[in-house]
């Protein structure tokens, strides 16, 4: 089974940069508490330094010059490589975030929703 995970950045616009990136590392639609916030940044930022960087402008932590999250396209440039090399990044991220470890932790820190 795969997940999918959103091609363009832009799609994110307006949205919750944490709740985006949770709901794509737990498959379905979340929110988080403002703890849950904390811990998933603190997630990001322990994984390699090109892996956070990617995560945190294609979901829109760190903004382009249009306040909006930048594409594969765009980051792709900034790195001098293919939109496809970083979609791979991103995966590996994500696949990262997914450990059994990190996706308990931020389990715990999902809003109840009634």
């Amino acid at each position: 089974m795969t997940r999918k995970i959103p091609i363009r950045g832009s799609i994110n616009k307006g949205k919750d940069p944490y709740n985006i990136l949770a709901s794509t590392i737990l498959g379905r639609e979340v929110t988080l508490e403002e703890s849950g916030r904390d811990i998933l940044l603190k997630q990001i930022l322990e994984l390699e330094c090109k892996e956070s960087i990617v995560l945190l402008f294609f979901y829109g932590f760190i903004y382009g010059t249009k306040r909006q999250p930048l594409t594969h396209q765009i980051i792709g440039v900034l790195y001098h490589v293919t939109s496809a090399r970083i979609e791979q990044i991103e995966k590996k991220a994500i696949n990262r975030l997914r450990h059994h470890k990190r996706i308990s932790l931020l389990k715990l820190h999902i809003k109840n929703t009634i």
